[in-house]
């Protein structure tokens, strides 16, 4: 079941650096529980891995770590088999332009004040890397249905010869 308490918001810019997860994200972005839900959100396949960002401004952190506690997430999904946790999702756009998920697992492993866990329909770590690992991420809700938006209103300009 997924619940939204969403409207259109951005919560932060986040800077922070692509650090190594613990190798279990792909079998959870690929279960076909999930897999679904990001499909429906994302409108794509999600690339089976994640993208873990580790915060370092501490200012930043407790900016994160408020809006996980007193605002809440912008989705909350309970999957009907009880092997799996729920998870708290925020939307994301990295670099200002990928459409993402932040994923926050009731049952997870990392701090996630500090760590963004990021499913998108791309690989983003090259990306990430080649710009010395530095990743810009815009969390909030709303975000991908606008980008969505965005997106098809400037193709279809392009299209148009404007």
């Amino acid at each position: 079941m997924l619940a939204s308490n969403c409207r259109f918001r951005v919560y932060l810019v986040v800077r922070g650096k692509v650090t190594r997860g613990v190798g279990k994200a792909s079998r959870f972005v690929t279960e076909n529980l999930y897999k679904r839900l990001f499909l429906d959100i994302l409108g794509c396949e999600p690339y089976p891995g994640t993208l873990n960002v580790q915060i370092s401004d501490e200012l930043v952190v407790r900016a994160y770590k408020t809006i996980i506690e007193e605002l809440g997430p912008c989705m909350i999904y309970t999957p009907r088999d009880t092997r799996y946790g729920r998870i708290h999702l925020l939307e994301a756009l990295v670099y200002g332009i990928i459409p993402g998920i932040i994923v926050i697992p009731e049952r997870g492993v990392h701090d996630y004040s500090r760590t963004l866990e990021i499913v998108a329909c791309r690989r983003i770590r090259d990306i990430a890397e080649s710009l010395n690992s530095l990743v810009y991420v815009v969390v909030g809700c709303g975000l991908i249905r606008c980008w969505y938006f965005w997106s098809r209103a400037i193709l279809s300009l392009k299209s148009s010869g404007l």
